[in-house]
């Protein structure tokens, strides 16, 4: 009976503490005046380092205002831990989904998107800018995407699925 009543109390003593917890989250934040104003529905999120600075960058996908297109965003990150405002680095595609992989082999983090029955790859050239490349049409429109190196040489660009 002891051991029940022991239990009780504990479940109730941590409840009472994660309520708590709860409740001073909501007046407080967790990091209070951390805004990014990347549109009004952030879709995907990725990071990587597209400026060579040895920071973690964030790429974002979003839509701008409904009906228009998501656009892709980039976050600088800074040497303190926070963000740079967002920079559009493309806009004109509508891509929904974001990954960060470097598809060309130059050492350099590259964003892959996808966008319908479309594939967008952007090729960082290392300084925090992009060259786009044209698009690669898909006979499906799936909801993700992954790369990897599927002949496991080391090199994405001979593998079978490469354009």
């Amino acid at each position: 009976m002891r051991a029940g009543r022991v239990a009780g109390i504990s479940c109730f003593a941590l409840c009472f503490l994660v309520a708590a917890a709860a409740s001073s989250a909501q007046t407080k934040p967790l990091f209070p005046g951390l805004y990014f104003g990347v549109g009004s529905s952030p879709t995907s999120l990725a990071a990587g380092d597209f400026n060579g600075d040895g920071f973690v960058d964030a790429v974002v996908t979003a839509y701008p205002y409904y009906p228009y297109q998501p656009n892709v965003y980039v976050l600088f990150g800074r040497a303190d831990g926070t963000f740079a405002p967002p920079v559009a680095v493309e806009s004109t595609s509508g891509v929904s989904v974001v990954i960060v992989a470097d598809v060309d082999g130059d050492g350099h983090d590259d964003i892959v998107g996808l966008y319908g029955f479309s594939i967008l790859i952007l090729l960082g050239r290392g300084d925090g800018t992009f060259a786009p490349q044209p698009p690669i049409t898909i006979t499906f429109s799936p909801s993700s995407v992954v790369v990897a190196d599927l002949n496991a040489d080391g090199d994405l660009r001979d593998d079978p699925s490469w354009p």
